[in-house]
């Protein structure tokens, strides 16, 4: 299991690494990868998975870029992004372009993105069971879930470029003059 990006508050880490002792009552199979740079959130963090006693499946491992963040994210099973707020859903989309199921929380923009698209799944904002049920239903539906994932991939592709976007944007304001 994955999440990747700034080690902040905002980010709602703490959310999921809930979300993941809770999974790990059902299930002893799973590790916990948190890359990203720290920004404030390394410490509560780190005494959050102590005293869960996660310390041994859960995995800090900082900044990572390019070629081998690229393959630590096609490797992982599912990518989680849970946020207090996040406008867009750049990283799990990311994911996505990989090959790799996401998982985003249901309250922000990047749920809205997700959904729109049907790229992944959603579980509820705060609440440790439905994060934990949700990565326990993906993992048992593991073909389906890969195959919603590359028909994403496909539409981010196809419709959500920036390139696509730039002629969206250009026939608008042609409109609009």
């Amino acid at each position: 299991i994955l999440f990747f990006g700034r080690l902040h508050e905002i980010k709602g880490i703490d959310l999921i690494i809930e979300g993941f002792n809770e999974i790990c009552k059902i299930r002893n199979d799973l590790k916990l990868v948190i890359m990203g740079p720290d920004e404030g959130e390394f410490s509560s963090l780190n005494k959050q998975v102590n005293e869960l006693n996660l310390h041994d499946k859960v995995i800090f491992t900082g900044f990572i870029s390019g070629i081998k963040k690229l393959s630590i994210i096609k490797e992982s099973h599912i990518c989680i992004q849970s946020s207090r707020y996040e406008q867009g859903a750049g990283a799990p989309f990311e994911a996505v372009l990989c090959g790799t199921p996401i998982l985003v929380s249901d309250n922000s923009g990047a749920g809205q993105d997700v959904k729109r698209i049907n790229a992944g799944f959603l579980f509820n904002y705060g609440n440790k069971v439905s994060l934990a049920d949700n990565i326990n239903y993906i993992l048992n539906n593991y073909e389906n879930a890969i195959e919603k994932t590359l028909v994403a991939a496909n539409t981010i592709k196809n419709e959500l470029s920036f390139d696509k976007c730039i002629v969206n944007y250009y026939d608008l304001y042609r409109k609009l003059i």
